[in-house]
């Protein structure tokens, strides 16, 4: 349009434009397009193995459900080695422990890492044993907490890995990138569909756990305690 622009004219214009407007697309079709770089992929695939089992996930499905009386049992799986447990009962409300096998040498990292635990414990808690309708707020906030998890953790461990000269730094930063790419997309799918809260995203805090803190920190540990 020439200016000086009428008000009259600019309304006409607008009118004609938005005829042409195409619809939206569904935020599924962006998730898609974004799904479709592998660097974005969460499958949750490790070395080319599926991480969940069928009946892992089937247990996770089950702690997803509402419930009334009697919460669903929490899982044990913090060994990556323990078999998978029928729901019952629950012990406590602690989805996962911190155990002396999961430090990786260096005592800030450890504290580190238990601040992930304690996401993960406190959203298995929201999902087993709260259900109500502002729930949102609560996995909002523990979103917030991930998100600072992961900017504070990875700052932390690659200063650390790259000031005792770690062999396999860069390796073990790709990796960083990696699961922060994944992180990124699980949290725009819950943001437009929270109820994914309760399955993508704990699933997600759970993969994390023992798949990266469990099988990749750890192989550095030696590495750290020997330069101590």
């Amino acid at each position: 349009m020439i200016k000086p622009v009428k008000k009259q004219d600019l309304e006409n214009r607008v009118k004609q434009l938005s005829k042409h407007t195409k619809a939206k697309k569904p935020p599924q079709f962006y998730f898609e397009m974004y799904q479709s770089d592998p660097a974005k992929s969460t499958e949750f695939e490790h070395n080319g193995a599926v991480v969940f089992t069928e009946e892992e996930q089937q247990q996770i499905e089950c702690i997803t459900e509402p419930v009334e009386e009697t919460p669903i049992a929490p899982d044990t799986l913090g060994d990556v080695k323990a078999s998978p447990q029928p729901c019952s009962e629950p012990k406590d409300r602690k989805f996962i422990r911190w155990q002396e096998k999961y430090t990786v040498g260096h005592q800030e990292l450890d504290n580190s890492n238990k601040q992930l635990l304690a996401i993960i414990n406190d959203t298995y808690e929201a999902i087993a044993y709260h259900h109500d309708d502002d729930d949102k707020a609560d996995f909002d906030a523990l979103a917030q907490r991930f998100r600072d998890y992961i900017a504070s953790h990875f700052l932390l461990e690659e200063d650390i890995l790259k000031a005792r000269a770690y062999p396999k730094y860069k390796e073990h930063a790709a990796i960083h990138q990696r699961l922060a790419r994944q992180a990124q997309y699980v949290l725009l799918q819950c943001q437009a569909d929270p109820t994914l809260y309760r399955s993508e995203f704990f699933k997600f805090l759970r993969y994390w756990w023992i798949h990266h803190v469990v099988h990749e920190d750890t192989k550095y540990r030696d590495f750290l305690v020997q330069g101590l």
